[in-house]
């Protein structure tokens, strides 16, 4: 077996493609992005929705930028994590083939016998002289495109014709390897991997992944099909231990010694393969609630809208406590009228998100993850010392409110004659309510800073939402949330106007009339993909006729434009149901004078699971410019390096709303 060597760790700048809807189908004309020049300066890379500030002048030292969709995955935490995987133990734990030993020409020959089967000797033969795929390279990016649309028949059919027409590329019988495991045939893989091995000459490194890693996955994943649980952990330990780009191998680990009993470790892999990048979180800080990276590496937040407190009115002298009271009394109602009316809101939502056809897997995980992320907004550090410091008030307050009870409570011993109890009464609870005021307008202030905080950033990761309802639906919850903070201000004051008309009315204490405000908030809904989430747009276009890949913040679209041989074969003609295929693509990307260049092995990833495209990725070059304005790049078929790797996936493990 080929050994590979261990690349070192890169400080990558993590931009996460948090994106929206998918679109996946033939279209005959290709939306062309109108390039242009990028502006000079400090840039921002959102791409689409999060980015880092850097200074052009001080990168380029050739180090790649890794955006990465599934960087962004919110996580279960660990007790609620490990009986979801233990619990898939009798499904995925079996082997889905007999050992078996092919030569490489009896390998190749079963897949063809297989293709023939699914679509037609005569289809199969015809494919084969199809002028679309006369080269190698052609046939490399028909089985890219055939994967992107959900052809995984397509894909194999592709790599055994780039073979034929380039036998010494180990390569492509790696990338083969891989659709055959996904396919249920890990014999014939595992004999096409023992033929790359035997090739001379190193081999490609696609998106500069090394082929020895693409291979050694690939392996793993075909012994995994094969039952062989400890041969397979033998493989992919050294690869899932390393800094590998290769999540899939990270996951392929964790079935490999969940299938051994060896839970907790199999859980620790399992976190580490959620993500492609970002496995290494102890490099940027711990997660938050152990279930998400730090939020300024996941998400851009700058179109949060401001909150005020809005002015409530309080008693200045007991003799207004009794308005106060009443008032509060209302607020309260008001407050609870509006949670009725916001939960039916929310209810109509829901019901309409559910009666429409059901997204892609990538707008699922994209909706929940924002969701999340944005109600757990009050858990983030610096918010969650916020609402510590207004908590801890909170308790000053009830503790002094004990202490002047205990003290009106002291006065009737204290002044057993009535007119001296009155007068003492009275100017006990006077005194009472100067102090308690004072503690009050503390909390105050800091529930103003918590809520202004807490608001920003929940509609600032709302405004990456560009589906009308998801938008809608997140909203309604920040509002619904944000009524539960407010009401708790007025819950304090209640308590205590309450209290202190009881006393001053037993005081017999002149009865006056307080100035309220109505209290009424102003909740400004956060814009759906503003510009300054929008303005940097990605394209890229492999083989101009063939496929095209397109994101902004708010749409992810894939379009296939071809070649018709595409159609022969079927949509997902096997159950995808707990794996993943991902293929990668790299090359130089060119592209018009002062818009986006790509360097080699710069390109991107799309990974194919049960209900299509559930994860994709982009590589650059440090170097690149990205301003105002949308880019488009090209590869060239012929000069693109081509990588697949095949992954275990596991169910119901992503949390949803």
């Amino acid at each position: 077996m080929r050994e590979f060597v261990p690349k070192p760790k890169q400080v990558l700048l993590l931009i996460i493609l948090l994106l929206g809807t998918v679109a996946i189908g033939v279209r005959s004309q290709a939306a062309t992005a109108v390039p242009q020049a990028p502006a000079s300066g400090l840039y921002e890379i959102y791409l689409p929705v999060a980015g880092k500030n850097f200074t052009p002048g001080d990168v380029g030292s050739g180090e790649k930028q890794i955006y990465a969709y599934s960087d962004a995955a919110v996580l279960q935490p660990n007790s609620a994590l490990l009986p979801l995987l233990t619990a898939q133990k009798p499904l995925l734990c079996q082997a889905k083939a007999a050992p078996q030993t092919w030569t490489l020409n009896q390998a190749l020959q079963n897949g063809w016998n297989y293709l023939s089967q699914q679509i037609g000797a005569a289809n199969a033969a015809g494919f084969r002289a199809a002028p679309e795929v006369d080269s190698a390279g052609k046939a490399q990016m028909f089985a890219m495109s055939a994967l992107a649309d959900n052809r995984p028949d397509g894909a194999l059919a592709g790599l055994l014709q780039a073979y034929t027409l380039n036998p010494q590329s180990p390569i492509t019988l790696v990338n083969a390897a891989g659709i055959f495991a996904t396919l249920n045939m890990p014999n014939e893989g595992l004999a096409l991997l023992d033929a790359a091995e035997a090739l001379p000459g190193p081999m490609e490194t696609p998106m500069g992944i090394p082929g020895e890693e693409l291979a050694a996955n690939n392996r793993g994943y075909a012994l995994l099909l094969l039952g062989q649980w400890a041969a397979a952990e033998n493989v992919l330990r050294p690869l899932a231990e390393s800094n590998t780009e290769l999540s899939e191998a990270r996951r392929n680990m964790s079935l490999a010694l969940l299938c051994q009993d060896k839970d907790d470790e199999a859980m620790y892999f399992y976190r580490l393969g959620a993500r492609r990048m970002m496995w290494d979180k102890a490099e940027y800080g711990e997660e938050i609630e152990g279930i998400r990276p730090p939020i300024d590496l996941t998400l851009e937040r700058s179109a949060g809208e401001l909150f005020t407190l809005p002015p409530l009115g309080v008693m200045h002298t007991p003799g207004q406590a009794q308005t106060v009271w009443e008032h509060t009394n209302e607020l309260i109602n008001d407050n609870i009228a509006r949670d009725q009316e916001l939960n039916e809101l929310i209810e109509a939502n829901t019901d309409l998100r559910n009666n429409r056809p059901l997204p892609g897997p990538i707008t699922l995980a994209r909706f929940s993850n924002i969701y999340i992320t944005a109600m757990r907004a009050g858990n983030e550090p610096d918010i969650l010392a916020l609402y510590e410091a207004a908590a801890a008030q909170e308790t000053v307050i009830t503790t002094l409110q004990d202490e002047q009870t205990a003290e009106y409570e002291a006065l009737f011993e204290e002044y057993p004659e009535w007119d001296a109890f009155t007068a003492a009464c009275r100017s006990t609870v006077t005194g009472h309510l100067s102090v308690w005021l004072t503690e009050y307008f503390q909390f105050e202030d800091m529930l103003a800073a918590y809520t202004e905080a807490k608001y920003a950033a929940m509609t600032g990761t709302a405004a990456n939402l560009g589906d009308d309802l998801n938008h809608e639906f997140v909203s309604l919850n920040i509002e619904h949330e944000m009524q539960t903070d407010l009401a708790w201000r007025v819950h304090m004051l209640n308590n205590y106007a309450a209290t202190t008309a009881i006393r001053w009315a037993y005081c017999e204490g002149i009865q006056e009339t307080a100035q309220t405000e109505s209290a009424d908030p102003v909740f400004t809904w956060a814009a759906k993909c503003p510009a300054q989430l929008t303005r940097n747009k990605l394209g890229v276009n492999l083989i101009p006729e063939i496929l095209q890949v397109r994101a902004n913040c708010e749409v992810f679209e894939i379009e296939i434009n071809g070649p018709t041989w595409i159609t022969v074969f079927g949509q997902v003609s096997i159950d995808m149901k707990n794996k993943t295929a991902t293929i990668f693509a790299g090359g130089k990307l060119q592209s018009p004078p002062g818009t986006l260049q790509m360097a080699l092995n710069d390109g991107f990833y799309i990974t194919l699971s049960e209900n299509g495209v559930s994860d994709l990725g982009m590589k650059a070059s440090s170097s690149v410019d990205v301003g105002v304005g949308p880019f488009v790049g090209v590869i060239d078929g012929d000069s693109v390096e081509l990588g697949v790797a095949g992954a275990v996936e596991y169910w119901n493990t992503p949390p949803s709303p």
